[in-house]
């Protein structure tokens, strides 16, 4: 008597296997990319203020928004924060997009 697998699926029954999402994934790991260099760009620029790795003829000490000041270091580590958090969200994204590849492949 042959054994039959009780839970696979006919395969006559109209059904079709859908495919995980890749493109989307893709798209949203670039957007997020481009994102990423958008926030790291004041981060940058405030860097080289302080470091003078590219000298400069002009300084800036603090920024003042409204009655608030925001030293250089303030703003550096928030771009590179969150810099950081959007550039490994894009890199999760590419992840999952280059392992959905793989399934629908195989």
């Amino acid at each position: 008597m042959a054994r039959t697998n009780p839970y696979q699926t006919p395969i006559d029954n109209g059904q079709t296997i859908r495919n995980r999402p890749v493109r989307s994934l893709v798209i949203g790991g670039i957007a997020l990319t481009i994102a990423a260099g958008v926030v790291a760009i004041p981060g940058a620029y405030f860097f080289n203020e302080e470091a003078q790795l590219i000298p400069t003829m002009r300084g800036i000490y603090d920024v003042q928004i409204g009655a608030i000041t925001i030293t250089n270091t303030a703003v550096i580590a928030f771009s590179g924060i969150l810099c950081f958090c959007l550039w490994s969200t894009a890199a999760g994204l590419w992840g999952i997009a280059r392992r959905n590849h793989f399934l629908n492949k195989h």
